[in-house]
Parts: C-alpha cells; structure tokens; sequence
C-alpha cells in the first residue's frame, strides 16, 4: 500500500489594526474557511514595521489609519514581495483619500465578513470551469479561450 502525503501551502497573513476583537474574529473566521485548501500563519500587530521583518508576506490587512502616509512602501510590498493587500477603512474617514489607493481592495466598516472573505478567495483559490460555454445573460455567452 502507498501512502501519499499532500502538504497544505504555507501561508502568511498579517492584520495590523488595533482593534483586538477584530483582528481575532477575522483570524477566526478566514481560517475556518480556507483550512482545507491552506495552513494560515497569522501574525497581528499595530506596528507597521511588523512588514519589514518578514521575507514573503501573502496578505496584508490593514487599517487606514496606519498607512496615511506610508503608500510607497505598500506599493513596494506589492511589487517586491507579490503581497495581496486589503485596507480597512473606518467610516468616518474623508473619502476622497480613498483615490490615492484605489489599486487596493478595500473594505469599509461595518462590512459583512463575507465579502472580505470574498476578496481573499479571489486571490488564492483559482476557479476552473470545463464548460465550453458560459451563459451570462439571454444575449451573451461567454467562451473561454482555447489553447492552440
């Protein structure tokens, strides 16, 4: 009899919010729903510095207010480090900031857990289809591109 033994992929998730209870239940809850396709290291801090420490970091959770001013260095982590980031707005933030990071997915609070947990899939679970044709809507179908 041969026993084969598939390791889950490693993952690194950072949450850097101040909000303890927060950060727990995001732990909590995106663990729960990605267990069996990955192992999650998470790390939670509200030091911004926590990111240079690291050598690979997957997905990066973090509150606005810790990065006003630091958007090169996410820039850079997306770039250097092909890290996933979310940012978490408060409500009460001035939206007209939120232009300056619109090349980041982002979330504003109160939000429903299932639509960050929407983003994350998006990253990491890829999504295959074997039909040849994808109906959308009465008068358009999708066809995915074949390989010649």
């Amino acid at each position: 009899m041969i026993y084969i033994y598939i390791k889950k992929m490693q993952k690194k998730f950072i949450i850097i919010d101040n909000d303890k209870l927060f950060n727990d239940l995001i732990e909590e809850q995106v663990s729960k729903v990605f267990e069996k396709k990955f192992n999650i290291n998470f790390f939670k801090s509200y030091n911004i510095n926590i990111l240079n420490e690291l050598d690979s970091i997957d997905l990066i959770i973090v509150n606005f207010k810790f990065i006003k001013d630091k958007y090169l260095i996410f820039s850079d982590l997306v770039d250097k480090k092909k890290s996933k980031i979310i940012i978490v707005f408060d409500d009460g933030v001035d939206r007209s900031q939120l232009k300056k990071y619109s090349n980041f997915n982002f979330v504003v609070k109160p939000f429903k857990l299932k639509k960050l947990l929407h983003i994350i899939k998006d990253f990491f679970i890829s999504y295959e289809t074997h039909e040849k044709n994808i109906k959308i809507t009465n008068n358009l179908i999708f066809r995915p591109q074949t390989k010649m």
